[in-house]
């Protein structure tokens, strides 16, 4: 877990956070692998706010919770396309991962909550020298 307690020149702007987070890698062979990574946290802000309200006239201490989590799973194209592969020799180490990402914000202040689901190609190549 996690504890942050953040002071700004504004009490508005202040904030304690609390959370927890979850990392996991799983190798398979073969270069193979998988990534899981989770996160929860909440934050309570240290006094009324007169930015992040709905209404003019309520004024609401601010607080907001956000989860995370995300899964990759990668594995060099060699591995993918087998030895029988006609792949060129620079390409066998190149590793392709595949992820997908979710976040999302709740908030006392509806004006910022969000939720967002991405996800990812990338390949990567080592080089030594």
């Amino acid at each position: 877990g996690f504890a942050t307690d953040k002071d700004a020149v504004s009490d508005e702007f202040s904030y304690e956070k609390r959370g927890i987070t979850f990392n996991s890698l799983s190798l398979f062979g073969g270069g193979v692998y998988l990534s899981l990574t989770g996160r929860y946290s909440e934050t309570e802000y240290d006094q009324k706010s007169t930015n992040f309200n709905v209404s003019p006239f309520v004024f609401k201490k601010r607080e907001d919770e956000e989860r995370f989590a995300r899964a990759a799973l990668g594995a060099p194209l060699g591995t993918l396309f087998g030895d029988g592969a006609s792949l060129p020799e620079f390409m066998e180490d190149v590793v392709v991962q595949v992820g997908v990402s979710w976040t999302s914000l709740e908030s006392s202040s509806k004006l910022i909550e969000y939720e967002n689901i991405s996800g990812v190609l990338l390949f990567t190549k080592k080089f030594a020298f």
